[in-house]
């Protein structure tokens, strides 16, 4: 009887766990996103015409955004690292911060995932 009870009671246990990990994916996933599409919201309203001093304001304001997407999506790629949608979202912000690097890595990892 104890030692159901206990199987019962560990279940349980890693069933919330288990709720928590996602829940703390999907929230740091989610401000990560938040910051991202900022970033390349500022990048879309870029116009070809536009003067080369805001161009470069415009990227600074966009790898702001970027920089401070980057820690949340990282963590919610060590929780769930073949999360697709993640993989994709490092590889444009290491992309944008000229760190091709390690956009190039993930991409590998996306790519791997595919197969």
């Amino acid at each position: 009887m104890k030692k159901n009870l206990l199987i019962i009671a560990m279940c349980f246990g890693l069933s919330a766990f288990s709720q928590d990990i996602n829940k703390d994916f999907k929230e740091n996933y989610s401000k990560g996103i938040e910051h991202y599409n900022k970033g390349v919201d500022i990048i879309n309203t870029l116009q070809p015409n536009e003067n080369v001093m805001r161009l470069d304001e415009y990227m600074g304001d966009a790898q702001k955004q970027f920089k401070e997407a980057l820690p949340y999506i990282e963590k919610a790629h060590s929780i769930n690292p073949s999360d697709k949608n993640t993989l994709t979202a490092l590889i444009g912000i290491y992309f944008s911060l000229y760190d091709y690097e390690k956009s190039d890595k993930y991409k590998k990892e996306l790519e791997s995932l595919k197969k």
